[in-house]
């Protein structure tokens, strides 16, 4: 106990006397960083107007990919399907589609389908390239037992994928299940992205980011709390042993915090708001070293002209105090990987390893990669 405890204390000498950098840009944030990535959602099938209209070539510009978590069609205006279709757009080859409600309606040979209808979305897959064959990607085989949703059966589909993205040291882990406001969260998709958490942990290092991703509102806290598809046991090992659950559909850009205090170090649980209407923006995360972690801001698009840091709460937040909602929420975050979540962030005093050769990251050797699978320490 006593060596785990000055472990403990060395580590912390070691996080805490990094240097401290200022940042007071999103380019200086972009330089700091190992790299970034994205995740929109909500922007209901538009891509020339609005706040999808700026986020779009955003991200092409300053992300290594992006994650598309739902509602990303209505059946009414889908003229993003022009910009996820075209070879020679790099949303072709880096996005990654996770089917919400809304996305069941994109019209097929005409036909404008229903919020209700699971599954019905799958084919957005065929927008982007060959993402069957890639080697990065494993889709959930479908079974050919029909999937039971508000009452009426549906064929299963591919439509759940785990998906990795390796970026120097880091990789991040993608797992992705349909779950709608008007469907059912069927059990197939379940154990697919709980045994997959369960696969990964046996060999996480703390350059493996793991990201959960649905898109209905608090998907995961309902999962057992109100669909029992798991239970309490497999919730605590998936916050323990993943680093961010992404929810939807509320369009309200916040950290959640009701499964807050469950395990250890376990996983920063956001909204991803929505890149549509008067509170148009999107998720960016930049993932740095030394320790491992990563941090998200939210990137305002309806009234910016250019990428901004996110200083201080979300202007357009809007808090529910029915749900014990506090302004903090709504400030940019840190998950350090297998570690504690700050929020909210200090730019004025963030921990950056020295810098030089204009912001080239020159050392990466300040804590060892380890391994360990998720572990629960009881009192002697």
């Amino acid at each position: 106990m006593k060596k785990l405890f000055l472990l403990i204390i060395v580590y912390g000498f070691l996080v805490c006397n990094l240097p401290a950098a200022v940042i007071s840009t999103i380019e200086e944030l972009d330089e700091a960083a190992a790299f970034s990535f994205s995740i929109i959602s909500d922007n209901q099938g538009n891509s020339e107007s609005g706040p999808i209209s700026k986020a779009i070539p955003w991200i092409r510009s300053h992300d290594k990919f992006c994650i598309g978590n739902g509602d990303l069609f209505n059946g009414n205006n889908d003229t993003f399907q022009n910009v996820l279709s075209d070879p020679n757009d790099w949303f072709h080859y880096n996005f990654y589609p996770v089917i919400g409600d809304h996305c069941n309606e994109i019209l097929i040979n005409g036909v404008r389908g229903q919020e209700k209808s699971w599954g019905r979305g799958h084919i957005i897959f065929d927008m982007v390239a060959d993402i069957y064959n890639r080697p990065n990607v494993e889709f959930r085989i479908p079974s050919s037992r029909k999937v039971l949703s508000r009452g009426e059966e549906y064929d299963d589909q591919y439509i759940d994928f785990y998906a990795k993205e390796t970026h120097g040291k880091f990789t991040v882990h993608i797992i992705a299940v349909h779950v709608g406001d008007k469907s059912v969260f069927d059990k197939r998709s379940a154990d697919f992205m709980y045994n997959k958490v369960k696969e990964l942990s046996t060999s996480k290092t703390d350059h493996d980011i793991i990201i959960l991703v649905a898109h209905d509102e608090r998907w995961f806290s309902r999962a057992w709390q109100e669909w029992n598809v798991w239970n309490a046991s497999e919730i605590d090992f998936m916050l323990g042993n993943t680093d961010m659950i992404v929810c939807a559909s509320d369009h309200r850009f916040r950290r959640v915090h009701e499964l807050d205090g469950r395990v250890p170090n376990q996983a920063l649980i956001v909204d991803s708001g929505q890149c549509n209407a008067k509170r148009g923006g999107y998720l960016e995360i930049h993932v740095f070293d030394n320790p491992p972690r990563f941090t998200a801001q939210y990137t305002e698009c309806a009234d910016e002209t250019s990428r901004m840091l996110q200083a201080g709460a979300y202007k357009k937040y809007h808090i529910l105090p029915v749900r014990n909602e506090t302004l903090e929420q709504f400030h940019p975050m840190m998950k350090e990987i297998d570690g504690p979540i700050t929020q909210p962030l200090d730019w004025n005093n963030f921990a950056l390893e020295p810098l030089a050769n204009d912001a080239q990251v020159i050392s990466q050797s300040v804590r060892p990669v380890r391994k360990r699978p998720f572990i629960v320490i009881s009192s002697p």
